[in-house]
């Protein structure tokens, strides 16, 4: 008896059993993730207020430099 039921559910556990390791492959990727993130925001940017001292930084680091300009019209 225990047989014949699985013969029958057969398609059903197989997309069951699909979706369980989705879910888990899902939040093992997403712990991952979390990971990298904490690791990248550990990193400190380095500001200035003049654009030759950002050159100079520039110029040492070997790193190009980011500019931002905001306003309120």
């Amino acid at each position: 008896m225990f047989y014949s039921v699985l013969q029958k559910h057969t398609h059903f556990l197989a997309c069951l059993t699909i979706l369980i390791l989705m879910s888990v492959s899902i939040s093992v990727l997403a712990v991952e993730e979390n990971a990298n993130i904490d690791e990248a925001s550990k990193v400190e940017i380095q500001w200035t207020d003049t654009v030759e001292e950002a050159k100079e930084q520039s110029k040492k680091t070997g790193k190009p430099i980011m500019m931002d300009f905001y306003t309120e019209w």
